[in-house]
């Protein structure tokens, strides 16, 4: 060491060039050389004297040395010490050293840090943590925050550029044949520092030249490792990078065929992992992997999401988008299933039955439509008739289409890798999330072509009909609706009523008393009738004969109502007397609802008779609810038109007076509304339609009819609502109502479960309608406690909602209602200021 002491003297002593030239390539040369005191000298006398005059050929046998884990090291802890830039002699050593890192940072560092054979793996760990881990990266990005300098090297430029170096050197790393065991440890490092990393990493070695050195490296990982990559390559680099926008079956094959070998890696955890990123094409292709599994594991599988699917928990809380995409791939999990005994099994299997029961029992219309779309999927696989009628889950028809299912080819009909690299070709831009709903939208007609008169006419169940007159009077028509079934007439004398019963009524409307006479009878045969033959449209003809009665003798309400409390009738025929108060009424405000009025023919003569076919078929009626449904809809829409607009100012810091935008007529604003039908329809909107039904409400009590309470209670506050909308703006006694609105609805609403999604939203929309239709500073003033009562609720609970449209309108009327109230409260403060 005799000989390398006298060196290090000599680079302490102002060496001349030749001689730094022949200690530094001594020292390259040298087998044992003594590394750290020479790097600490270079860094302490040697570079700080002679580096901005050292001709390049020299710079670069520098590099070489820190090219080293312990030059590399030291140059970096000798930076993290300097650390008062203020100092001139320090700032000026700093950026020295700072220059030497940029030089020393090119592609052949981390190669050259870890040659062939000579490595330990103690030093690899030193390595990773010094590079991979971002100690280094950390360090200079301090130190640029603090003095402001930087290594001018574009691997520093961001975290995307440092990765991406380190992507590049470990792909070389991969070429020189190194231990997978140093490329596992520090991929394992680099992944945690960006999500950048792996897109880099991915696209470097997901071709047909690279592919090969990641099936090496995955073979040597350890369990744990192999699920950290797996979850990585899924759920960021394919959902994020590969699958932004829908896939060719083709070309899911092909990833399909390629990735097979990662079926080992998913279990229930990581199929949770693969769900949350709600990616159609990553289910598609996550089902065809899986295909590949034992069938013990795959069926274990399948039945655990199951239960996932089905569990209560999940049902009530988990977001509707996330258990629509939930159900999407549990149909693709079942398909690869098809022709098994397995799935022949699940229709009498306890799990998949308890799992289709649950979904039933739901209070959300989705849920259950989600568990009969799953229910007929299953049926359809197994070829047999479906369960449900799928009329009944029209939102989710196409959720996953027969033509869509592909089976995983193994080996491909062709190179995989030549067909992911297939030029682009331009694919429907479409969103993945989205639903392609029905054709036939709820209270949607049919075809002209197909009338009524056709459907029937192929039934053997039905007796041929006969030459029935249409009912000339009111009396005929009631004869018509209570003749004996036994008769062989009964279903053409009854299908001619509920067929003419609207027009009949409307055309009598004007002559004489007959209508007031018999409307009783008339109502309480009408909702007394059943579907005894059968009759698809038998509820919609129904409900308009109901409608017909209200708008032709209002003063029928309060009778129509005590029915509600008679314990003789469905729940079904109790939604449609709520059902027919509300369109009745809005037909005597002067609104026309096309399925109102598609329902009878405005004539003259009361013995002129309805043309062949007027009358059509309607689909899809969820509870007898689905034209109120969309009358509410459309309500809810210019609701939040408003409040969307609030939230724009709102965020923008203030409320932005825009000329334009105020003289804007609203969405539904074109939609031709007439004056009232009668001269007294403010006088008599309370008082015979809005106050005798709270009453019921009243007289009954509590509302208990077991799990449909929720259907009921939310169609009735609905029913309430739309009711306040039409005595909008000249009803004699609005305020009252408004008053009687918040006395029921508060307590309930303080009850209710977040679940009862229909009860949550009927509540929202009524108190929307009451901000919208009545002075802010009477309501905040006259109401504060119940609305207090409201904020309250939505603030606890709004997290807590499933569905996206209720969620949207909580949040919709949380804003309006804090909008209100710190006007109000400014509006007192001004006022005491003024006093004082």
């Amino acid at each position: 060491m005799s000989d390398w002491d006298g060196k290090i003297r000599l680079l302490r002593s102002e060496p001349s060039l030749a001689q730094i030239d022949s200690i530094i390539a001594d020292y390259l040369s040298s087998e044992k050389p003594p590394a750290l005191l020479f790097v600490t000298t270079l860094l302490n006398y040697t570079i700080p004297q002679t580096l901005e005059s050292l001709p390049a050929p020299t710079q670069n046998e520098i590099v070489k040395v820190f090219q080293s884990l312990v030059g590399l090291s030291n140059l970096v802890h000798s930076i993290s010490l300097l650390r008062d830039p203020q100092d001139p002699e320090q700032k000026k050593m700093l950026e020295l050293h700072m220059k030497l890192l940029s030089m020393v940072f090119n592609l052949e560092l981390i190669p050259t840090l870890l040659q062939k054979n000579k490595t330990t793996f103690l030093e690899a760990k030193e390595i990773d943590k010094l590079v991979f881990k971002g100690i280094l990266f950390g360090i200079i990005n301090e130190i640029y925050v603090k003095s402001g300098i930087s290594v001018q090297n574009k691997a520093f430029e961001s975290t995307q550029a440092y990765t991406s170096f380190l992507n590049v050197s470990l792909l070389k790393l991969f070429k020189s044949g190194i231990d997978h065991n140093y490329t596992i440890m520090f991929t394992s490092s680099l992944f945690k520092l960006d999500d950048s990393s792996v897109f880099g990493y991915f696209d470097l070695l997901f071709t047909p030249e690279n592919w090969s050195y990641f099936v090496e490296s995955y073979n040597v990982m350890k369990k744990f490792q192999k699920r950290e990559i797996v979850v990585k390559l899924y759920t960021l680099y394919i959902n994020k990078r590969v699958f932004l926008k829908p896939q060719t079956n083709e070309i899911l094959v092909s990833f399909g065929n390629i990735l097979f070998f990662t079926s080992e890696c998913f279990d229930d955890n990581m199929v949770e992992r693969i769900l949350l990123c709600m990616n159609r094409n990553l289910n598609v292709l996550i089902s065809l992997i899986l295909s590949k599994l034992p069938n013990e594991r795959f069926n274990g599988l399948i039945m655990k999401v199951l239960e996932k699917w089905a569990d209560d928990l999940t049902i009530k809380s988990e977001s509707i988008v996330l258990q629509e995409n939930r159900t999407h791939f549990i149909m693709y999990l079942l398909y690869q299933k098809k022709g098994t005994p397995f799935l022949e099994g699940l229709l009498s299997d306890k799990v998949f039955l308890d799992a289709i029961s649950n979904r039933l029992h739901s209070y959300s219309s989705n849920v259950k439509s989600l568990g009969v779309v799953l229910a007929d999927k299953v049926c359809e696989f197994n070829g047999k008739d479906p369960i449900f009628s799928i009329d009944e889950a029209s939102v989710y028809l196409n959720l996953a289409k027969s033509d869509d299912f592909i089976d995983l080819k193994v080996p491909p009909l062709e190179d995989p890798w030549n067909v992911i690299n297939q030029p682009e070709i331009e694919l429907p831009v479409e969103e993945l999330s989205s639903l392609k709903v029905s054709s036939i939208q709820p209270g949607a007609k049919e075809s002209d072509d197909d009338s009524d008169d056709d459907s029937d006419s192929d039934d053997p169940t039905i007796t041929s009909r006969g030459n029935v007159r249409d009912p000339l009077y009111i009396k005929d028509l009631l004869e018509y609706l209570t003749i004996d079934e036994k008769n062989p007439l009964a279903y053409d004398m009854r299908k001619k009523a509920l067929t003419v019963g609207p027009t009949l009524l409307r055309q009598k409307f004007a002559f004489g008393n007959e209508i007031q006479f018999y409307s009783e009878d008339l109502m309480t045969n009408i909702v007394g009738l059943s579907n005894t033959f059968d009759d698809k449209t038998f509820e919609s003809s129904r409900l308009q004969c109901m409608i017909a009665v209200l708008v032709t003798n209002p003063q029928v309400t309060i009778h129509t109502f005590r029915l509600l409390l008679t314990g003789d009738y469905s729940l079904q025929q109790r939604l449609s007397i709520l059902s027919a108060t509300t369109l009745a009424a809005r037909e005597l405000r002067g609104f026309k609802d096309e399925d109102v009025v598609s329902s009878f023919r405005e004539t003259s003569f009361p013995s002129k008779q309805l043309p062949s076919g007027l009358h059509e078929k309607y689909v899809a009626i969820d509870n007898n609810s689905g034209f109120l449904r969309a009358i509410e809809a459309s309500i809810q829409d210019e609701l939040m038109d408003e409040a969307s607009d609030e939230s724009k100012n709102k965020i923008a810091g203030g409320k932005i007076l825009r000329i334009s935008e105020s003289y804007k007529r609203k969405k539904n604003s074109d939609k031709h509304v007439d004056k009232p039908k009668i001269n007294n329809f403010y006088r008599i909107i309370g008082q015979k339609f809005y106050f005798p039904l709270v009453g019921v409400w009243y007289e009954a009590g509590e509302i208990d009819i077991g799990h449909y309470s929720t259907i009921f209670v939310g169609h009735y506050i609905r029913t309430l609502a739309l009711l306040l909308h039409c005595a909008y703006p000249s009803a004699v006694n609005l305020r009252d109502m408004v008053k009687e609105y918040f006395q029921l609805v508060v307590p309930v609403l303080r009850k209710v479960k977040v679940e009862e999604l229909q009860i949550v939203e009927s509540a929202v929309t009524g108190f929307l309608v009451i901000f919208d239709i009545m002075d802010e500073q009477y309501l905040i003033t006259t109401h504060h406690h119940d609305i207090q009562q409201v904020q309250m609720w939505l603030g606890a609970n709004w997290e807590h909602l499933i569905d996206n449209k209720v969620k949207s309108l909580c949040a919709g009327l949380f804003l309006r209602i804090s909008t209100v109230s710190e006007a109000y409260e400014r509006s007192l403060m001004d006022l005491t200021n003024g006093l004082y």
